[in-house]
C-alpha cells in the first residue's frame, strides 16, 4: 500500500491535519488521508504519489500560507515544487551545485 522502500522523511499538511506527506528512498512522495479516529493495525492507502525524483527523495516542506503546495529536494540535487492536489510537479530547480541539506519558505 505505501513506499517500495525506507520513508526518508515526513511533513504534515498545516491545513489538513489529517494529511501526511512520505518521501521515500523509492524516489516518490505519497499523500496520506489519515481518519479522524487515527491509524488502526492497517494503514490506509495513499490517496496520492507524487512522482517526478530519479533518486530518493530527501526532504519535504508543506507551504506554511499556500495550500497543496509542497516542495521537495532529492539525492539527485534538485528542488521541487508540487501541486499536490493534481499530484504535478509544476518547477524543478536544478543545477544547485551539489547535496540539498535544508528547504524553507520565504513567506
Amino acid at each position: 500500500n505505501g513506499h517500495r522502500a525506507a520513508v526518508t522523511d515526513t511533513e504534515w499538511n498545516p491545513f489538513n491535519s489529517n494529511v501526511l506527506y512520505t518521501a521515500s528512498d523509492d524516489s516518490t512522495i505519497n499523500v496520506w488521508q489519515l481518519p479522524d479516529e487515527g491509524v488502526g493495525e492497517t494503514a490506509p492507502a495513499p490517496v496520492g504519489t507524487l512522482k517526478g525524483h530519479t533518486k530518493t527523495v530527501t526532504l519535504l516542506r508543506a507551504h506554511p500560507t499556500a495550500a497543496n503546495v509542497l516542495a521537495s529536494a532529492g539525492k539527485k540535487p534538485c528542488v521541487k515544487l508540487w501541486d499536490v492536489e493534481k499530484c504535478e510537479d509544476k518547477i524543478t530547480l536544478s543545477e544547485l551545485g551539489g547535496f540539498v541539506q535544508d528547504l524553507a519558505f520565504n513567506y
